[in-house]
């Protein structure tokens, strides 16, 4: 689109994140990877999606996921080699289905800091 994104609008947001990943597939389905990215991660840096993406052009067979001190979190990038098996979710299941079938294949790279893997939830959450 115009401003660099392309969004898509789901029609059938009842069939859980599911429809979100395979919407999002479809829409990019020539891109060498797709990263998949949650929206309550306020504190996630530009810094550290481009160290994210760095490692992904570096091996782009593998999967990366953004990490701090071993812990996986998100985002997560996954290579085209995956599409398949990420359109063939059903229900509320994610990307982590398709990430624990294949262990082998995960990097982690670390964020800049750890407050960038935190959800927040609440106002609250962001005086922690």
């Amino acid at each position: 689109g115009r401003l660099g994104c392309l969004p898509v609008l789901n029609c059938h947001p009842w069939e859980g994140i599911s429809a979100s990943i395979r919407l999002g597939l479809l829409a990019a389905k020539d891109a060498d990877g797709a990263l998949f990215a949650v929206c309550d991660q306020p504190r996630l840096t530009t810094e550290s999606i481009l160290r994210l993406l760095d490692s992904f052009e570096k091996s782009p067979e593998a999967i990366h996921a953004l990490s701090w001190q071993g812990r996986r979190g998100n985002p997560v990038v996954f290579p085209r080699a995956l599409y398949p098996e990420l359109l063939a979710l059903t229900g509320d299941t994610g990307g982590s289905a398709v990430l624990r079938r294949h262990p082998e294949r995960l990097r982690l790279v670390e964020a800049a800091s750890p407050g960038e893997l935190e959800d927040v939830d609440r106002p609250e959450d962001l005086a922690h």
